[in-house]
């Protein structure tokens, strides 16, 4: 049986009954603390004497293991559990009394639910929160919430490589993009990002993240990204240049005398740089127009032969507009139709 007491620490530090953040007594600022300091210890348990020294460091000894008796048994007092505390010189919670996500998080590291790790993971421990008690609470609060910002890290990155792996690519874009938040300044998160972006077919979130990434370095740090990202970024741009850029082909059949093209075939007209904007306009939708036929004739055609094909997934191939100052509205054209 579950117990109604929760403790969350990840994002904040809140005590719930029932799924309900309570206030009043036993949600004072040193109860709380005391908590999650013996909660983030897991099944080692924390020390008692290391609890006098975080939580009354300019305290006598006595004077130090009066108050910590005193907090334990409030604490007990008002959460009405009487076995709350486990264990004699190391403290440790009891789960059937009070859980934790952080307790839970480790939990699942454990077993290797790299999953429900991420999805538990609701922010840095004990965010926002602070307790005049000394350095010492302050040092171990930013050693626990580096380490637990690590342990997600680690678990995303996990959860990335096995969605590459497979095959997922938008999957591995989304575990991709929650692990670069987490170090917006790191290189290498950035460049991966970048590159599980382009993997996916989207070249402009992949630069979009480069420039963010450039930016933020020369903001906070005040230096230039690093030659990889910027490197990767050009050859982006110019893998997109190749794409967009018409080649000269050379003659065509109907130039040299050769038969005349199929009735499927659709020929646009040539359009010179001072037609209307009528003119433009009617040549963007006809354009639109061909890739949506195209698309329906191949489905048509596929359904006349045993080939299955996967009714959530379309192809669109990127389509020439024969008017220059239309070429902007071609990806756009092939986003919509996508």
């Amino acid at each position: 049986m579950s117990s109604p007491w929760q403790l969350r620490t990840l994002g904040g530090l809140t005590l719930l009954r029932d799924g309900v953040a309570v206030s009043g007594a036993p949600a004072q600022r040193r109860r709380l603390a005391l908590l999650a300091i013996i909660a983030a210890a897991g099944d080692r348990g924390y020390s008692r004497e290391k609890l006098l020294a975080m939580l009354w460091p300019e305290s006598d000894a006595e004077s130090a293991r009066h108050a910590l008796s005193q907090l334990l048994f409030v604490v007990k007092r008002d959460l009405q559990c009487g076995e709350l505390f486990m264990g004699g010189a190391e403290l440790r919670l009891n789960p059937r009394e009070l859980s934790s996500d952080v307790a839970e998080l480790d939990r699942h590291v454990l077993g290797k639910d790299d999953a429900a790790a991420v999805a538990l993971y609701g922010g840095p421990f004990l965010d926002g929160f602070h307790l005049r008690a000394g350095p010492e609470f302050e040092r171990w609060q930013e050693e626990q919430r580096a380490r637990l910002a690590k342990t997600y890290a680690r678990a995303l990155e996990r959860l990335a490589a096995a969605a590459e792996a497979r095959g997922d690519l938008l999957d591995a874009v989304g575990s991709r993009r929650r692990l670069a938040a987490t170090d917006p300044l790191n290189t290498r998160l950035a460049l991966a990002l970048m590159r599980s972006l382009a993997a996916s077919g989207d070249v402009a979130g992949a630069l979009q993240h480069a420039r963010l990434h450039e930016t933020l370095l020369r903001e906070e740090l005040g230096v230039e990204a690093d030659p990889a990202v910027v490197a990767f970024a050009a050859e982006l741009r110019r893998r997109s240049a190749d794409i967009e850029t018409p080649r000269d082909t050379g003659p065509t059949r109907q130039s040299l005398g050769a038969e005349p093209a199929s009735p499927s075939a659709v020929v646009l007209p040539a359009v010179t740089p001072v037609a209307s904007r009528k003119r433009r306009s009617w040549l963007v939708g006809l354009a639109a127009t061909i890739v949506a036929a195209i698309g329906v004739g191949a489905l048509l055609a596929s359904s006349r032969t045993s080939v299955h094909l996967d009714r959530n997934l379309i192809a669109v191939a990127p389509f020439e507009v024969l008017d220059p100052e239309l070429t902007i509205w071609r990806e756009g054209m092939m986003d919509v139709v996508s």
